[in-house]
């Protein structure tokens, strides 16, 4: 309240200011019937309360800021346990000597690839159907990875041991 008190009594004053510096009198009782119009067509700030003056969100949004909340914790953990993960396994099975060559040769290309693809879907869907079709990827890999990959990895991964005594006997 105090608020709108001020601005409009700054109001009054640029208006009148303004007014009278072009030689007409009464620019401040103009000034002060439009403000009072352009108050009646805003809603009053005063009337929304707020949990406190530190964290201004009203009691009606609170569940909408604790779900986004909790859903920017989430992401910030499982990116940064992700990150840390890549890196030792990287590190510990190619070396350090990997990580700019996977970056550079790995990395980049996907992530321009995805910019392009994303920026043309979102030229062709709504924003609903684009979170969809962005996300359908992730579940799909997730999915194959738990259920398929995983289980098999004794199946997939090459027998080291087997290459290289093949390897050696190659060679002997």
């Amino acid at each position: 309240d105090a608020l709108d008190q001020l601005s409009a009594a700054h109001r009054v004053s640029a208006g009148g200011a303004t007014n009278n510096s072009q030689g007409q009198a009464g620019g401040a009782t103009t000034a002060t019937k439009s403000t009072s119009k352009s108050n009646q067509n805003q809603p009053s700030t005063s009337s929304t309360t707020h949990i406190s003056t530190k964290f201004p969100i009203a009691p009606s949004e609170l569940p909408h800021f604790a779900c986004m909340s909790v859903l920017m914790f989430l992401f910030i953990y499982v990116f940064t346990t992700v990150r840390d993960t890549k890196d030792t396994l990287v590190v510990s099975n190619c070396g350090a000597e990997a990580i700019p060559f996977l970056k550079l040769y790995g990395v980049m290309p996907c992530a321009t690839v995805f910019i392009v693809a994303y920026s043309k879907l979102s030229n062709v869907l709504g924003k609903r159907a684009l979170f969809y079709v962005t996300l359908v990827p992730f579940f799909v890999f997730y999915g194959v990875f738990a259920f398929v990959l995983f289980p098999m990895r004794d199946v997939l991964h090459f027998p080291v041991r087997e290459v290289v005594e093949t390897v050696a006997e190659t060679v002997a």
